[in-house]
């Protein structure tokens, strides 16, 4: 279905924007790093049967 396409590409977008990013911070937590440990793959479909995909990242982060 389009909604499945739509939902892999979304999380293909997520990973490429998150993995291997420069150190950032947000509200008062500096992310050192953040690398994808795999390629995203679907899950399965939720009761309304919209397509849930997942990804895992390993990341460091500290707070001030």
């Amino acid at each position: 279905s389009t909604e499945y396409l739509d939902a892999g590409n979304l999380i293909g977008d997520i990973k490429r924007f998150l993995h291997g990013r420069e150190p950032f911070e947000i509200n008062g937590t500096k992310y050192h790093s953040i690398n994808c440990v795999g390629d995203p793959h679907f899950h399965d479909f939720d009761q309304n049967n919209r397509a849930r995909w997942v990804v895992a990242f390993n990341l460091k982060r500290s707070t001030s």
